[in-house]
């Protein structure tokens, strides 16, 4: 077993119908196929280890990645963010045999891969960067060898490298995509970041499904519409924060988006009335789905489908589906979703527990680690996000378990507190977190975004929350800011919002009052 196949079915199947587009290179199956080969050549040159690659979005990165595979290595794309003590972290925590990096970053890539041997190079433009044509056999793989390392966000600690499997990427890959019977069809846009789950899985669906991969170097709203027009694109994945600036933009112009049947959203919690505003301005014919999963669990493992999305039927239906809009739906084909308690028993219907997945896409485990992270000998993945499940099987989350606010006693969700803020008309996005307190252990302290042209008052939004949240969820501490700490993929950096609250935060009393902090 190799994950490459799955781009070489295709390529065996269709070698002359495109695949890849990256600015001005435009690639087919065999072209990609043959590049792979003259890369992955070189690689079987070098010493032992993985191949590490920090760059942004890219046709050499995909290349790269699949020629580390059929030369049976493992492939670490690196957070382009990174600097200094964090990118020689993450490039120690690799074990790289090599290193590629894009020209803006190949400086500090070299600086920071110094103290480990690995060789370093550009990432090849094209594949004229490139030549000695000639054979090379994929690597024959046992399933469970390393085919990827992603880091985790590492918000709250140092990131830890995820080790996902040849068989992790073959179980999510088949069990959401059937190769095209009559040849490739459609487009997808990929404008999230290839050092996450979601891109990566975007790409090994995309090739092995036959979409003609769009990729984008970063996200910008008139080049994301500019892209999806060009290409007739059918798919795409945005994470809440990029549509929440699609829509927002002076550019946006629905009748640029016809072309699209589905639009998948995920990798951050998606506001109800940031929803709604999205399903109003999007062309009616194209479906949304959320994709709720981790890079521990290889992508996606539950999901609200397109029909979820549409809200039509009785008046029991359409309230139905209002509710389950702020799901992230069911669990998928091949996938085991639970909620369980702390003694690992399945909670009854409607009670919140730790969101627990178990299946053939459960990682290997953090490189380094002696087990498999947070599974059990159960076989589940905690995730450590707590939630639960209706009757029918969807599934709501309600936040982190390490962000759960511990006020006087009682338990506070961060998320329900958000999605109530978020319902003001006035506020375009929110973070909520505990605030220290020696008296009540923690506060409740929510940074807000107002909409253009809005000023937002803390004693307003105090009171306005009053009359929606029991007295002790509701914030004490507000400060009002130009903009969310989050990571590239829209995720709330939440020890920056607690910084944010100490330093700038407004005490606001229970009659509304500003208080002394």
């Amino acid at each position: 077993m190799n994950a490459y196949d799955l781009c070489a079915i295709p390529a065996a199947m269709f070698p002359d119908s495109e695949c890849l587009v990256a600015g001005e290179l435009r690639l087919s199956y065999g072209e990609l196929d043959a590049w792979t080969a003259a890369i992955a050549r070189r690689l079987e040159r070098l010493a032992p280890g993985r191949v590490a690659v920090c760059d942004v979005n890219s046709a050499g990165l995909v290349a790269l990645a699949l020629a580390g595979w059929r030369s049976g290595r493992a492939v670490v794309p690196l957070n382009v963010r990174a600097r200094g003590d964090e990118l020689e972290f993450l490039v120690e925590a690799s074990e790289p045999a090599a290193v590629f990096a894009g020209l803006r970053y190949l400086e500090s890539v070299r600086a920071a891969a110094a103290a480990t041997g690995a060789v370093v190079e550009a990432v090849p433009l094209s594949p004229d960067a490139l030549a000695a044509p000639g054979e090379q056999t994929p690597a024959d793989l046992d399933e469970a060898a390393v085919a990827l390392g992603l880091f985790t966000s590492g918000s709250t600690a140092r990131p830890k490298l995820v080790e996902l499997s040849h068989g992790n990427l073959f179980a999510h890959v088949t069990s959401t995509t059937e190769l095209p019977a009559d040849g490739p069809v459609g487009a997808v846009v990929v404008a999230a970041p290839l050092f996450h789950i979601a891109a990566f899985g975007s790409i090994c669906t995309g090739l092995f499904g036959g979409r003609r991969l769009v990729l984008l170097d970063e996200f910008d709203p008139d080049a994301w519409m500019s892209a999806v027009e060009r290409e007739q694109a059918t798919h795409a994945f945005l994470v809440p924060t990029m549509l929440r600036r699609l829509i927002d933009s002076p550019v946006f112009a629905p009748q640029r988006l016809t072309t699209l049947q589905t639009v998948a959203y995920g990798a951050a919690p998606m506001p109800g009335q940031l929803l709604e505003r999205v399903l109003e301005a999007f062309p009616a014919t194209t479906g949304f789905a959320n994709a709720f999963g981790q890079t521990e669990t290889t992508s996606t493992v539950t999901l609200l489908s397109p029909d979820d999305h549409r809200i039509e039927g009785s008046a029991e239906e359409v309230e139905r589906k209002r509710v389950r809009l702020r799901s992230v739906g069911r669990a998928i084909e091949g996938v085991e979703v639970a909620v369980l308690d702390e003694n690992g028993v399945p909670c009854p219907t409607g009670t919140v527990g730790e969101v627990a997945v178990r299946g053939p896409r459960v990682m290997l485990g953090y490189a380094g680690a002696a087990s498999s992270g947070d599974a059990g000998d159960d076989g589940w993945l905690r995730t450590r996000d707590l939630g639960y499940l209706d009757d029918d099987g969807y599934l709501f989350l309600v936040g982190r378990a390490n962000d759960l606010i511990i006020r006087a006693g009682e338990n506070v969700a961060p998320a329900e507190v958000e999605a109530v803020l978020a319902s003001h008309p006035g506020v375009a996005d929110v973070s909520v977190a505990g605030v220290a307190d020696e008296d009540l252990g923690e506060r409740i302290g929510a940074v807000l975004v107002a909409r253009p042209g809005v000023t937002l008052e803390p004693s307003e939004i105090v009171a306005f929350a009053r009359t929606r949240l029991a007295a002790f969820k509701k914030p004490e501490i507000i400060a009002v800011i130009d903009e969310i700490p989050r990571s590239p993929l829209g995720k709330v950096r939440r020890p920056l919002v607690r910084e944010i609250l100490e330093r700038d935060g407004v005490a606001v009393s229970p009659s509304g009052a500003i208080a002394a902090q």
